[in-house]
């Protein structure tokens, strides 16, 4: 009613409220109360009480808000998130709580970005013995495609990669071995959302390709993208977007019209 600020509304007193055993909104009831009854009556007692006793509870409290075993298990397990959580706490520490969380929110953006800019491209092999397909750099046991280029985006295709993927695969094309290349076959299994820039990306590599007598393919793709992919006028271009086509059936259609 008075537009005053909210008792416990600071990190380090909701820090020490959660240190005190709150576990509701009501501790802000008795806390208040505390307050008004220590400012009424026990001035006078508190009066020339040091300041590093204050000092002492706080950082008491506070200290319970740093996980420093957490932060060394990101660091194991995840660098992005570990720089971010990182970068949060110096933030916090130099520049004050809002500033901090301000600067950890804006790294998380570009630390994220940065990670979705560059997503990880995976050129499938044959799992020997399997209908199955995975990853020939994870798993050089796998059996390569003669004659064909499989490849995955680990990502959804969007305006700030779609270029890297381009680029990814071009690449990986003019790399090939000694025998022509005649299908690549885009796996889009895990890329659950593209965008214009990722159709027009599509575009790009399927007019490329057609220049080297190359055709391209498309399996996996998701109710949403194929909904997309057709707005785009891809589907006549790949030779339509099957839902139930899986790339193995895929390539053993593309071997038996070879070979007839």
């Amino acid at each position: 009613m008075g537009h005053g600020y909210p008792v416990a509304g600071g990190l380090s007193q909701s820090a020490v409220n959660d240190k005190a055993g709150a576990r509701t909104a009501l501790a802000l009831v008795f806390a208040s109360v505390t307050l008004a009854l220590c400012l009424l009556f026990l001035t006078g007692y508190l009066e020339n009480l040091p300041k590093a006793v204050l000092a002492a509870v706080v950082l008491t409290a506070v200290y319970g808000l740093l996980d420093f075993p957490a932060l060394f298990r990101m660091s194991r397990v995840s660098l992005l998130d570990f720089l971010a959580a990182a970068l949060a706490l110096v933030g916090v520490l130099l520049l004050g709580i809002l500033q901090g969380i301000l600067l950890a929110a804006l790294a998380s953006i570009l630390l994220m970005l940065a990670r979705v800019s560059r997503p990880h491209v995976a050129f499938l092999g044959r799992v020997p013995g399997t209908d199955s397909y995975s990853d020939l750099d994870r798993h050089p046991e796998n059996e390569p495609l003669t004659g064909v280029i499989a490849f995955r985006p680990e990502a959804s295709l969007i305006y700030v990669n779609a270029d890297t993927v381009l680029d990814s695969v071009l690449n990986h094309l003019r790399q090939a071995g000694p025998a022509p290349v005649r299908l690549v076959a885009c796996d889009l299994s895990a890329s659950p959302y593209i965008d214009l820039a990722g159709s027009g990306m599509l575009h790009e590599l399927h007019a490329e390709l057609t220049r080297h007598g190359i055709v391209l393919r498309i399996v996996g793709a998701r109710g949403s993208v194929r909904d997309l992919l057709r707005a785009e006028g891809l589907e006549e271009k790949v030779g339509g977007l099957d839902r139930t086509r899986t790339l193995d059936i895929l390539l053993r259609t593309e071997l038996l019209r070879t070979e007839g």
